[in-house]
């Protein structure tokens, strides 16, 4: 089974590497991703636990499978210190 092509995607131009008849596709499922982190931002207002959570949203990773999933990476926040006068 061979391996899916895969891109990341930083600025703009990043697109242009991927093949011109697979842009409709990765650009779906960039508008997708713009959404589900919309969405999951809204859930952090409403629930508590979610906020301490936070996307990484400095790159679009896209994979060429055709499956057109969003999975979401997160990291804990580290929590804001306290300071003492």
């Amino acid at each position: 089974m061979s391996e899916h092509p895969r891109y990341i995607i930083k600025t703009p131009a990043d697109f242009l590497t991927i093949p011109q008849e697979k842009l409709e596709h990765a650009l779906k499922d960039f508008q997708n991703w713009i959404e589900t982190h919309h969405a999951l931002a809204a859930l952090a207002k409403d629930i508590p636990a979610l906020a301490a959570l936070e996307a990484d949203v400095s790159e679009f990773r896209w994979v060429d499978d055709g499956l057109h999933e969003i999975i979401p990476v997160f990291e804990t926040k580290e929590p804001a210190k306290e300071t003492k006068p």
